[in-house]
């Protein structure tokens, strides 16, 4: 009886167990596949390597060819054509990175949501940038975060480099936060401001609650350690009781 082939793809020898055990990232694979556009689009405005290797030459010290070796010229002329060859890839690939990371961040900037027109008040800055909060919830967080960067915007009293400890900046006073919070309602947010801003304070936002869930959890985990420990000396004690009473103890099921 003739056996069928199987239709299960041959893995080649010496290829790794692991080799498709790692994680698929998506985001990787997206960036490489862009990468590959914006690369031959910008490779279009860059001096091929024939003639970045001509000026190469012009510019290098020495004599000219003609009076040299001539197996020693060929030999300069391959290293030369080479190395202009690497620094043209790697400049394209810079520019390349450089524009992918420009798109991104404009891409970032448009699932923020734009208003129609700047600049906007501060409670539609709020709503846009906390539209899941309470109005006053929303006031609170702002609050809180104008208290935290005034803070530590001090560091950096002026341009010398210079940088004061934050240990040592005294905490930023309730009319500090009013004077701001003032500002803003009188001025407004234009664009740039608007979409700084608005990062900044979401990543607050979502560090604010991720602590606070942080701290129930362990609340909820001390909490339940306690029950554990009340219920436990309580059976205890009542075991000893009927110890002492000559009484027969349950077994625990």
């Amino acid at each position: 009886m003739k056996i069928p082939k199987s239709t299960t793809p041959e893995v080649p020898a010496g290829t790794p167990k692991e080799a498709d055990s790692k994680p698929y990232d998506s985001e990787a694979w997206r960036d490489e596949n862009a990468l590959f556009g914006l690369r031959e689009e910008i490779e279009k405005n860059i001096p091929p390597v024939s003639e970045i290797a001509h000026l190469a030459a012009l510019l290098t010290h020495g004599g000219p060819a003609a009076f040299q070796n001539p197996e020693v010229a060929a030999r300069q002329a391959v290293e030369v054509w080479a190395a202009c060859s690497r620094q043209r890839a790697a400049w394209i690939d810079g520019l390349a990175r450089r524009k992918l990371m420009r798109e991104k961040e404009e891409a970032k900037l448009n699932a923020l949501g734009q208003p129609k027109k700047f600049p906007i008040s501060l409670d539609e800055f709020l709503q846009l940038a906390l539209p899941d909060n309470r109005t006053e919830d929303r006031l609170k967080l702002w609050r809180d975060y104008l208290r935290e960067n005034i803070r530590f915007c001090k560091q950096y009293p002026g341009t010398g480099g210079s940088v004061i400890p934050y240990e040592r900046i005294p905490p930023t006073t309730d009319d500090e936060v009013a004077d701001c919070i003032a500002r803003h309602r009188k001025r407004g947010f234009d664009e740039s401001q608007y979409s700084n801003s608005l990062t900044f304070l979401r990543n607050y936002a979502a560090a604010i609650k991720r602590e606070k869930l942080k701290i129930r959890g362990q609340t909820a985990g001390k909490a339940s350690a306690n029950k554990k420990a009340k219920d436990k000396a309580e059976r205890e004690a009542k075991e000893a009781a009927e110890r002492e009473a000559g009484k027969p103890i349950a077994k625990k099921k």
